[in-house]
């Protein structure tokens, strides 16, 4: 009489020290993944700020050359540098005709009194040849206090000189921001100035564009008045 075996399968289940030894190791693997990650996210988006934000500079740095490149100034009369606060940067006064004076300044704050002149002012000879209608017209007053670049404009006798301690005798003109708040992708922009005072054909500019107020990118520039 032949004996039947009834083999039965073993089974064996995950006890607890190896599922909290499973539980352990993929802890470790999964933070040893986040530290090479980091360091490589870290990277990517410090490359990528350093390339839009060079972007900025060299856009802000052209239209400055623009704007100098139409300045007439004939002496150390005709031009000054006003410090700034250590957060946005100085203020760059010259001569733009006979007849007018303009300013170059990241976040300076255009005074309500001016703003209201200008908007119920009769439409007047553009300062700039081709512009129909005063720039101010077109600015964003939350833009002015945010790291952006303007230009502001002044009218003046012919006879008097772009002297800092006679603003108050200056009629204002005009304030323009040359860019759209979409030019600066999200960056702000500090103007830092710096001249011989004997010297009149050219200042010194750095370009420093800031995001959350820290330096990504600094350009040095001449800005030549000729």
């Amino acid at each position: 009489m032949r004996r039947v075996v009834n083999k039965r399968r073993s089974k064996k289940a995950l006890t607890l020290v190896e599922l909290v030894v499973a539980m352990a190791l993929t802890m470790i693997f999964m933070s040893a993944c986040v530290m090479l990650v980091y360091p490589v996210e870290r990277i990517y988006t410090h490359t990528n700020d350093l390339s839009r934000a060079q972007l900025v500079a060299d856009s802000v740095v052209n239209s400055l050359r623009a704007e100098c490149t139409m300045a007439a100034i004939e002496d150390s009369g005709d031009l000054y540098i006003v410090q700034g606060d250590g957060v946005f940067g100085d203020a760059l006064y010259f001569r733009r005709s006979n007849d007018y004076i303009e300013t170059i300044a990241s976040n300076y704050v255009i005074p309500q009194a001016d703003i209201d002149a200008l908007r119920t002012a009769q439409a007047g000879q553009p300062v700039i040849e081709g512009v129909e209608n005063k720039a101010v017209f077109r600015l964003n007053n939350t833009d002015v206090q945010s790291g952006y670049v303007h230009f502001g404009y002044y009218a003046l006798d012919a006879a008097a000189e772009v002297d800092q301690n006679a603003p108050s005798s200056w009629t204002v003109y005009d304030y323009t921001n040359p860019f759209s708040s979409g030019t600066y992708n999200g960056f702000q922009v500090r103007l830092d100035f710096s001249y011989d005072s004997d010297v009149t054909d050219y200042v010194l500019c750095d370009v420093t564009v800031l995001k959350n107020g820290e330096a990504v990118y600094t350009r040095n520039t001449i800005l030549c008045f000729a």
